[in-house]
C-alpha cells in the first residue's frame, strides 16, 4: 500500500514538474486529434448535429498517467450528456470512451467563462501500459451545436502530465509526445425565414418621415423611403396627402435570406413584395390620407386607479386624456394613445412605485406617478392539484368515494410569482373544500353513489394577518371529479318476419348489472330501431335496442338479427272454363297477396295451347322489381279443357240452273259461302234432307251433287228448291248448311266482262269498275260480301272496315246475265303518324303505384282503347326506373309506337345518429357512423380535432337505393373526447426493506404526444398484508421527476407507484413503478453502454457497466417507430425496422443482490443508403464502344447498401451522355462521356433513404508509348495498415513519395464482404480512392497514410423477391435459374409456394435434360396446344416413357402435380432404376404406382417426406419443391 502511495505521489509531482519542463531538443511526435460529425459537414455544421471529438496517441512503450484539458466555445457546443454539472460553466458532459482507465472527467473555468470552457481529464495510475497500435484510441467525447450558434469556433487542447513508472517504482515524465494542433469547425448562419418591420409610424400632417424602424431577426438592415406617389418625400408631410413608404430590407455580412421568406410590417402584410436582383427585397406600405390637423400636447387631466397589483395593466377607461391640436382645437376625451409604463422599462405595472404617460409618436404626457401597487394575486396556474380519477358506479346499494374528505387527500404546491421576493407565506392557513353537483347542489363529499361529474373547489383560508392576501372562496381553485358509470351491454334477440311485416323487436338480453341492480333501475322504456323498413327487401337486417336511460350505466346497444322472409303468393287462374278452339286466350295466372302496390307476374308455362284437348299449365317463377320478396305456393298447376268452336249459321250454297240443263251438278264444300276460314278438315258427314220448296224442280239431290228433272220450261224460271246438309269438321260443332237452287233462262257469262277494284287503306272509299261490258246489257250492279273469314253479308253497300271481300259485277242482256268477280281487301291504317301522347311522362317515386294514361288521335278523331288500339308494356308502377308502353293498332289500324316515362327517386326521411364519439386524434374513419344504417361521412379523412361536441357533413343512403335519392352534407354531431393514454413503461426496482431513505427516479416522458401542456402526479398501492406506507411520494412540477422513500414494509412486500401525466387532449399516460422489498442489497446502477445511432443493415455492439454481480445479461427491446434485436450473448442489436427503439439492460443478481435494470436509452436505426454507380470504361480510339444495352452488375456498374435479401425496384438502364444530352460516343477520335443509370429506386422508403445514382466516365484515349529518364531522391513516408479482423488488407508499396500509386489489395475472409476503407492521411483526412478489378489506388502524400478497413458478413443475392437466402430452396432455386431451367413466374418472383402443374414438371425435367428436341413434333393429347412452351417437353416425355397422360387422350397440363407425381416423373426420367427397399412412410402403399419412386427418392436424399413419418403423396409439390426435388437428383 505505501509503494502505491509513493507511486500516486510521485506522479503528481510529475504533474507539478512538467508545467515548468521546456520541451528537449529532439522531434517530439504530437498525439492526435480527429474531430468528425454525423451532420453534413465539419464546415457545414448546424443546430443539433453531433461533434464527435477524438484524441489519439502515438506507439509508446510505457505509460501510466495524463492529463488533458480541451478547451471549446461555450456559445457554440454543449456536451450531449449530464454526468456532472458545475455551477459555474452550467456545461453538460458525456465521456463515451475512455482508453485506458476509468477516467473522472471534471470542470474547471479558463479565464473567460462566458465564451470559453474548460474540461480537464486526469488519469493517475500505478501501471505501466504499452501502446503498441499507431493512432491508439485514447479517449472520445461528443458534443452538441447548439442553437443559434455560427461562425467560426475552435477545439484547443492541453497535453501534459504524461508519466510512467521505472524500474525503481518512481514516476518519470514522458516528454516527446507533445498536444495536437487545434482544430477549427465552421457553422454557417441559418438563413432567414421570416422578417418583422416594427415602429414605422403613419405620416402626420407636419411631421418628419420616420425611417427609423425595428428589423427582426439580427443580421439585417432596413432602408426608409418615402413617396407621394412616384416623387419622393424631401421635407416634412403634408396635408390631405397619400404617401407609401418602400423598405429596402438586406442581410448583413455572413446572413442571407431563405429561399421561402415571409414579410410582417406594423403587424400586417406589406402592399407588396419585390426580391430585387443584388438578392435584396423592397417592401411598400401605403398609409392613410393624412389628416388637416395635428397632434401637438397630450395632458393627462383624471384618473380613476384603484388598488392594483404586480402585472396589472391600466385600463383607458380609467384616465381621462386631453388632446390639443395645431389648430388650436382640443378633445377632452381623447382615447387614440398609447399608455407606456416606466418610461417603456415595463409592459405593465409593477410591485411598488410606478409612472406611466400617455404617447401618441413624438408626443407624450407628463408622468402619472402610481404608487403601493400590491404583489401579484395568486391565480389557479399557480397551484398544481391533484384529483382522485377512475372512479366508476358499483351499484345502487355500495355506494361509490370520490375520495374527498379534506385537503390532505390532494398534491398542492405554491410556486413563488413574479413580483414577489419570498416564497407565499399563508398564516395559520388551511384548506377548505366544497362539493357540488352538476345541479349546483353542495353534497358530502364522502358518500356519493350516482354517476356524475362534482366540481371541488378548493382554497385558503388566512387571517388578517396574513404578508400576502389571501384567496378568498371566491378565487377558488375548481376541479371535476367524477363517477364514471358502468358498462353496460343490452343486445337485442334475433327474430324472424315475413315481407309486408312491420319490424318488430322479440326481447332484449342485458349484461353488466353491478350490485343487486337489475332492468327496474332504467329509466325511459324499451324501444327497437331497424335497419329495415316496412316493405324494404327480403334479406337480413339488424334490429337495435333503444330507449333505456340511465346516469349511472354506460350503456352500449347491440344490434341483433332481424330475417326478413319471403311472403307467399296464392294463385288466381284465367282462361280455365268454357274454352273453345279459336277463342285467341292463354291461360294465365295472376298473384294474389303482393302488399304495398307491388307488382309481381306469374310465369306460366303450357298455358297456350289451341288445338282441341286437355292440358296443364305451371306456374314456373315470379317476377317484377319486387318478385324477389315472393314465393309460389306449394301448388302450381292447373288443368284445362279446349272444345270445339260453335258451328256458324246462315251457310249456304247458291246455283242457278238454265231450265235446260239436266246434268248432275256436283256440290262441293267451296260452294258454301260463310264458312270460316280457318275450319280445319271440313267435309260432308251427314245425309241431305228437308227438300223444302213443294214446286219440285229437282230429279234428285244428295249431300254431294243433285240434278233438275228434265222437262223443266222457260216458265219455270225463278223456280226454287233448297235442302240441308251436314258439314263436319275437326275444330267446329257440326254446320247445317242450306243448298238453294233456283232455275234461269237466261245463260249465264262469267267470262266475257271484267271487274276491277284494287285494295285501299282503312278510310279511303271503294271504287270498282268493270271492262268488256256487252253492249246493251244497261246498268251494271254490284254487291259485296266477306271472305276468308270476314264477317260482310252479301249487300250493294260497299264495306268500310278492315277486310277481305269480293265484289260481285252483273248486268243482262235478253238472253246472257254477265257476270264478273274480283277479290280485293281494305288493309288497316298506320298509327305511327298520328298523335300518340302520355299524359305525364315523369313522377316521382313515393312508395304508391304511379299510372300514365295514353291518348291516340287520328286527326281530330279520339281512338277508343281496345277497339282501335291497345296497350301493353307499363303504364303502372311503383319503383324508381323507366318505362316503356306500346300502342298497336286493332282492327281498322295497325302497327306500333313506344311512348317512354320514368319514376325518379324521392327524397327519403331519415333519423339523424346520435350518441356518435370519437378521440382525439382520431379522423371521421375512426368513427362508426355507419352502424346506423345508411349513413356514411362526406369526408373520412377529416380530422376530429380536440374534445369537444362538434357537428360533421355526412350522407344518408337509404336502403332502398333505387328508389330514393342519398342526402348529402347533414350535420351529425360527434363528441370528441380525449384520445387513449397508456402505460409508457413497467419498471421493476427492488429495495431493501430496512432502506428507509429518499430515491429518486427520473421518468423517461419521451413517449408522450408532443405538443400538448402536460402535468404530473402520482399515486400508490401496497401489495396484500403489507404495512409499508410512503413516508415520501413529491413529484416535481416541470418533468414529473419522483422523490419517494418507503418505511415499515418486510422482505416480499411490494409498492406501486403510478406516475401520472395529464392534458386536455388525452387520458393519462403512465409509467408503473413496482418496487419489491427484499432481504437483498441492490447493486450498484447498472448503465446501458453503446451508441446511440446505427444504420439498417449494421450492428450496434450494446454492453454495460457497474452493477455489483457479473450476472448474466438480458437486453429488452421496446420497439417504437423502428424496430430490432438483441443477441443476449453477445450484446449485438441488429436493426429490422429504421426509426427508434428503446432498449433497457437487466443484470442478474444473485443471493446477495437483487436483480438491476438500467435506465433505458433511445437507439436510432437510421436508414441505409443504396448507391448503385456506373463504373468507369476505357478505350483507344478505334475501339469497340462498350454496349449498355443489357447492363451486368459488376462489369458495368455496382450496387451498395442493400440489406439482406433486400432488391432493387424496378428494371435498372445504363445511357451515355455528353453534357446531360443523351449521345452516341464515337470511338474515332478522343473524348468523355457520361454513363448514367436511371430505372431503378430503393427496395423501401422505410429502411431506406433515397437512392443514390452516381455517374461513371467513358474515356476515349490514344495509345500510350512509353519512355526513360532519369530523376533525383526524393522523401519516402510509411504506409501502415490498422488491425482488422474478417479478412485481410496489403498495401504496395509499403512506402512511397508524394505523387506516387499505392495499390491496396482487399481480401475477405470467406463469408464475409467489405464494409469500409478508408486512406487517411497524416491529418487524418481521407484520401480519395479508385477501384479498379477488386483493387484500390490512390496518390501518396506528403506524409505518413493509415489505413482503416472493416469487413462485414456478405448477404447472399437475392435471387427472386419471394426466394430469401435461408429458405432450403434457395441453392436448388439458384440452380435452376443458372441452367435455365426456370426464369421464375414474371415481376421478380419464383413462386416457390405455388402449386406446380403437370406442364411445368416436365418442362423442368426436359430442361435439366438439355431440352432435347423430341422424334415427333407434336403429341397425341388433345389438351396440349400446339406451340405451347411445353409442347415439346410433353412429346420428349411421351416418347422418354415419363408420362402417359392422364387418361382419354388428355394430358392435363393445368392439373397441380402430387408429391406422388412429381417422384414418379423424375423416377422414370432417371431410367427407373431397379429398387431393392421399400419406402418408409406410413402413408406409401407398397402396391401404389408411387411406391419405387419413392423409395427411390428416399434412399438419393432427395426428400425426407414431410414429417411424422409421412410422405404426403397426395399433397400438392410446389414449384420450390419439385425444383429441389430436381437439384438434389442432379447433384
Amino acid at each position: 500500500m505505501s509503494q502505491v502511495k509513493r507511486i500516486c505521489a510521485g506522479l503528481l509531482a510529475i504533474m507539478m514538474l512538467m508545467s515548468f519542463l521546456t520541451v528537449s531538443a529532439f522531434a517530439a511526435t504530437p498525439a492526435g486529434m480527429e474531430v468528425t460529425t454525423d451532420g453534413e459537414s465539419i464546415d457545414k455544421l448546424k443546430a443539433g448535429d453531433t461533434v464527435t471529438v477524438k484524441f489519439t496517441l502515438p506507439v509508446m512503450d510505457k505509460l501510466a498517467g495524463a492529463q488533458i484539458e480541451l478547451g471549446f466555445d461555450k456559445s457554440s457546443f454543449e456536451f450531449q450528456e449530464k454526468t456532472q454539472y458545475d455551477e459555474d460553466l452550467e456545461t453538460d458532459v458525456k465521456v463515451i470512451n475512455t482508453g485506458l482507465h476509468k477516467w473522472n472527467p471534471t470542470i474547471t473555468d479558463k479565464g473567460n467563462a462566458n465564451t470559453t470552457g474548460t474540461v480537464a481529464f486526469n488519469a493517475l495510475g500505478t501501471t505501466n501500459r504499452k501502446i503498441t497500435t499507431e493512432g491508439f484510441n485514447l479517449l472520445t467525447i461528443e458534443f452538441k451545436v447548439l442553437d443559434g450558434a455560427s461562425g467560426s469556433a475552435q477545439f484547443s487542447v492541453n497535453l501534459f502530465n504524461l508519466g510512467y513508472i521505472d524500474s525503481g517504482h518512481n514516476a518519470q515524465p514522458i516528454t516527446d509526445v507533445t498536444a495536437p494542433s487545434s482544430k477549427t469547425v465552421t457553422i454557417p448562419k441559418a438563413p432567414i425565414t421570416s422578417v418583422t418591420i416594427a415602429g414605422l409610424d403613419a405620416p402626420v400632417k407636419g411631421a418628419a418621415p420616420d425611417t427609423g424602424v425595428t428589423v427582426t431577426p439580427a443580421g439585417l438592415t432596413a432602408d426608409v423611403k418615402w413617396f407621394d406617389g412616384e416623387s419622393p418625400v424631401t421635407g416634412n408631410f403634408a396635408a390631405s396627402t397619400v404617401y407609401q413608404a418602400k423598405i429596402t430590407v438586406k442581410p448583413d455580412t455572413g446572413y442571407q435570406f431563405a429561399n421561402s421568406i415571409t414579410f410582417t410590417v406594423n403587424g400586417g402584410a406589406a402592399d407588396s413584395t419585390t426580391k430585387q436582383a443584388d438578392g435584396n427585397y423592397v417592401l411598400t406600405k401605403t398609409f392613410p390620407e393624412t389628416g388637416e390637423k395635428s397632434l401637438t400636447k397630450l395632458e393627462i387631466t383624471g384618473n380613476t386607479i384603484g388598488t392594483k397589483h404586480h402585472g396589472d395593466t391600466i385600463d383607458k377607461s380609467e384616465l381621462t386624456v386631453t388632446a390639443t391640436y395645431d389648430n388650436v382645437s382640443t378633445d377632452t376625451n381623447f382615447k387614440d394613445y398609447t399608455i407606456v409604463y416606466n418610461g417603456g422599462a415595463d409592459t405593465a405595472l409593477k410591485k411598488g412605485d410606478n409612472s406611466i404617460t400617455v404617447e401618441v409618436g413624438s408626443v407624450k404626457s407628463a408622468a402619472l406617478a402610481v404608487t403601493g401597487v400590491k404583489g401579484q394575486v395568486y391565480e389557479n396556474t399557480d397551484f398544481t392539484i391533484s384529483p382522485p380519477t377512475d372512479l366508476f358506479y358499483s351499484g345502487s346499494t355500495s355506494g361509490s368515494t370520490v375520495g374527498i374528505t379534506n385537503y390532505h387527500h390532494l398534491t398542492v404546491n405554491s410556486v413563488l410569482l413574479e413580483g414577489e421576493t419570498t416564497t407565499p407565506v399563508f398564516a395559520n392557513a388551511y384548506g377548505q373544500f366544497e362539493v357540488t353537483d352538476s345541479a349546483g347542489t353542495v353534497i358530502a363529499p364522502a358518500n356519493l353513489t350516482d354517476a356524475g361529474t362534482y366540481t371541488i373547489k378548493f382554497w385558503w383560508v388566512t387571517d388578517a394577518s396574513a404578508t400576502h392576501e389571501a384567496r378568498d372562496k371566491a378565487d377558488a381553485i375548481e376541479f371535476t371529479g367524477e363517477i364514471k358509470p358502468a358498462p353496460l351491454t343490452i343486445t337485442a334477440n334475433a327474430h324472424t318476419i315475413t315481407y309486408g311485416d312491420a319490424p318488430a323487436g322479440n326481447g332484449v338480453t342485458i349484461s353488466g348489472f353491478v350490485g343487486s341492480d337489475g332492468e327496474s333501475v332504467l329509466g325511459g322504456s324499451l324501444g327497437y330501431d331497424y335497419s329495415y323498413t316496412k316493405y324494404g327487401n327480403v334479406g337480413e337486417y339488424s334490429i337495435t335496442p333503444t330507449g333505456y336511460t340511465s346516469t349511472n350505466y354506460d350503456i352500449t346497444y347491440n344490434p341483433g338479427k332481424l330475417t326478413v322472409g319471403k311472403k307467399e303468393v296464392s294463385l288466381t287462374w284465367s282462361n280455365i272454363t268454357g274454352r273453345v278452339w279459336g277463342d285467341g286466350k292463354t291461360v294465365t295466372a295472376a298473384a294474389t297477396g303482393p302488399v304495398n302496390s307491388d307488382v309481381v307476374d306469374v310465369t306460366v308455362t303450357g298455358g297456350g295451347e289451341t288445338a282441341v284437348g286437355s292440358y296443364t299449365a305451371t306456374a314456373t317463377d315470379l317476377t317484377g322489381t319486387k318478385a324477389g320478396n315472393y314465393k309460389l305456393p306449394a301448388t302450381v298447376t292447373q288443368n284445362y279443357t279446349i272444345g270445339k268452336a260453335t258451328a256458324p249459321t246462315g251457310i249456304k250454297a247458291d246455283f242457278e240452273v238454265l231450265f235446260s240443263d239436266t246434268a248432275a251438278k256436283t256440290v262441293a264444300v267451296n260452294d258454301f259461302t260463310g264458312l270460316p276460314n280457318n275450319i280445319e278438315g271440313a267435309a260432308f258427314k251427314g245425309t241431305a234432307a228437308g227438300l223444302v220448296d213443294s214446286n219440285t224442280i229437282i230429279d234428285s239431290f244428295a249431300n254431294e251433287s243433285f240434278k233438275l228433272k228434265s222437262g223443266l220450261a222457260a216458265t219455270n224460271k225463278d223456280d226454287t228448291a233448297s235442302w240441308k246438309v251436314t258439314i263436319k269438321s275437326d275444330n267446329y260443332d257440326d254446320i247445317i248448311a242450306t243448298v238453294n237452287v233456283k232455275v234461269i233462262d237466261k245463260t249465264i257469262d262469267n267470262t266475257t266482262m271484267t271487274v276491277m277494284q284494287g285494295g285501299i287503306i282503312y278510310g279511303g272509299s271503294v271504287s270498282p269498275t268493270v271492262a268488256n261490258q256487252p253492249a246493251g246489257t244497261g246498268t251494271v250492279t254490284y254487291t259485296y260480301e266477306g271472305r276468308d273469314g270476314t264477317g260482310y253479308s252479301s249487300s250493294a253497300t260497299a264495306p268500310t272496315n278492315v277486310g277481305k271481300y269480293t265484289v260481285k259485277a252483273k248486268c243482262e242482256s235478253s238472253t246472257t246475265i254477265y257476270t264478273a268477280e274480283a277479290n280485293f281487301a281494305i288493309q288497316p291504317k298506320s298509327i305511327r303518324g298520328m298523335t300518340v301522347t302520355l299524359d305525364k311522362t315523369s313522377l316521382e317515386y313515393n312508395g304508391s303505384a304511379r299510372t300514365v294514361n295514353v291518348t291516340v288521335k287520328d286527326g281530330t278523331t279520339t281512338l277508343i282503347k281496345d277497339t282501335h288500339y291497345t296497350v301493353t308494356g307499363v303504364t303502372s308502377s311503383t319503383n324508381v326506373g323507366n318505362y316503356t308502353v306500346t300502342v298497336t293498332g286493332k282492327g281498322n289500324y295497325t302497327d306500333s309506337v313506344d311512348r317512354t316515362w320514368e319514376i325518379t327517386q324521392g327524397t327519403p326521411t331519415y333519423t339523424v345518429p346520435t350518441g356518435l364519439t370519437a378521440k382525439y386524434g382520431q379522423t371521421l374513419a375512426d368513427v362508426n357512423i355507419a352502424a346506423t344504417t345508411g349513413w356514411s361521412w362526406m369526408n373520412t379523412g377529416t380530422a376530429v380535432g380536440t374534445p369537444a361536441t362538434k357537428n360533421f357533413p355526412a350522407k344518408f343512403t337509404p336502403a332502398d337505393a333505387i328508389n330514393y335519392k342519398t342526402v348529402e352534407n347533414i350535420n351529425v354531431s360527434v363528441t370528441v373526447g380525449k384520445a387513449d393514454g397508456r402505460n409508457i413503461e413497467n419498471v421493476e426496482l427492488t429495495q431493501k426493506y430496512t432502506d428507509t431513505s429518499e430515491h429518486t427516479y427520473a421518468p423517461d416522458w419521451s413517449g408522450l404526444p408532443s405538443g400538448q401542456n402536460w402535468s404530473y402526479n402520482s399515486g400508490y398501492s401496497v401489495s396484500t398484508g403489507s404495512v409499508a406506507t410512503l413516508t415520501k411520494q413529491d413529484v416535481a412540477v416541470a418533468d414529473g421527476g419522483l422523490t419517494y422513500a418507503i418505511s415499515g414494509g418486510k422482505t416480499g412486500d411490494k409498492i406501486t407507484i403510478t406516475l401520472k401525466a395529464s392534458c386536455d387532449n388525452y387520458e393519462d399516460y403512465t409509467i408503473t413503478l413496482e418496487i419489491n422489498l427484499t432481504a437483498k442489497d441492490n447493486q450498484a446502477a447498472l448503465t446501458l453502454t453503446g451508441g446511440t445511432t446505427v444504420v439498417y443493415g449494421q450492428t450496434l455492439q450494446l454492453g454495460t457497466s457497474g452493477g455489483s454481480t457479473n450476472g448474466a445479461v438480458t437486453y429488452t427491446v421496446t420497439p417504437g417507430t423502428g424496430n430490432a434485436t438483441v443477441d443476449n450473448a453477445t450484446g449485438k442489436l441488429t436493426p429490422t425496422q429504421a426509426g427508434d427503439v428503446t432498449v433497457t439492460a437487466k443484470m442478474a443478481g444473485n443471493t446477495a443482490y437483487n436483480d438491476v435494470t438500467s435506465a433505458s436509452k433511445t437507439i436510432t436505426i437510421n436508414k441505409a443508403t443504396v448507391t448503385v454507380a456506373a463504373k468507369n470504361q476505357s478505350i483507344y480510339v478505334g475501339g469497340t464502344v462498350p454496349s449498355l444495352t443489357s447492363p451486368v452488375k459488376d462489369t458495368h456498374y455496382t450496387v451498395t447498401g442493400l440489406v439482406g435479401s433486400d432488391a432493387l425496384v424496378g428494371t435498372l438502364a445504363m445511357k451515355y451522355q455528353n453534357a446531360g444530352v443523351d449521345a452516341t460516343p464515337t470511338a474515332a477520335t478522343t473524348g468523355t462521356y457520361d454513363i448514367v443509370i436511371s430505372g431503378v429506386s430503393e427496395p423501401n422508403t422505410t429502411n431506406y433513404n433515397p437512392i443514390v445514382l452516381t455517374k461513371g466516365t467513358l474515356t476515349i484515349s490514344n495509345p500510350s508509348y512509353y519512355g526513360g529518364g532519369g530523376g533525383s531522391s526524393t522523401p519516402s513516408y510509411s504506409i501502415t495498415v490498422d488491425k482488422t479482423e474478417n479478412g485481410t488488407i496489403t498495401v504496395s508499396p509499403k512506402s512511397a513519395s508524394k505523387g506516387d500509386t499505392v495499390t491496396i489489395t482487399v481480401k475477405p475472409d470467406k463469408g464475409y464482404e467489405l464494409e469500409m476503407l478508408k486512406a487517411l492521411d497524416k491529418d487524418g483526412d481521407a484520401l480519395k480512392l479508385t477501384e479498379k478489378n477488386g483493387k484500390y489506388t490512390f496518390k501518396m502524400p506528403s506524409g505518413k497514410v493509415t489505413i482503416k478497413a472493416s469487413f462485414v458478413e456478405e448477404v447472399p443475392e437475392q435471387l427472386f423477391k419471394d426466394v430469401p437466402a435461408n429458405a432450403y430452396y434457395y441453392e436448388a432455386v439458384k440452380w435452376a435459374q443458372e441452367k435455365g431451367i426456370t426464369g421464375g413466374i414474371g415481376n421478380g418472383l419464383f413462386g416457390p409456394n405455388d402449386p406446380c402443374t403437370r406442364a411445368q414438371i416436365v418442362t423442368f425435367l426436359w430442361r435439366a435434360a438439355g431440352s432435347p428436341a423430341p422424334k415427333n413434333t407434336g403429341t397425341a393429347f388433345g389438351d396440349v396446344k400446339p406451340g405451347s412452351f411445353y409442347e415439346q417437353a410433353v412429346a420428349w416425355a411421351v416418347e422418354n416413357g415419363i408420362t402417359g397422360g392422364t387418361g382419354e387422350g388428355m394430358f392435363s397440363p393445368d392439373a397441380t402435380c402430387t408429391r406422388a407425381q412429381s417422384v414418379t416423373f423424375l423416377y422414370r426420367a432417371s431410367g427407373s432404376p431397379a429398387v431393392s427397399d421399400k419406402a418408409e412412410f406410413s402413408d406409401v402403399s407398397t402396391t401404389a404406382f408411387y411406391a419405387d419412386a419413392v423409395a427411390w427418392a428416399a434412399k438419393k436424399g432427395i426428400t425426407t417426406g414431410i414429417g411424422g413419418g409421412l410422405f404426403g403423396s397426395g399433397n400438392d409439390c410446389t414449384r420450390g419443391q419439385i425444383v429441389t426435388f430436381l437439384w438434389r437428383c442432379k447433384k
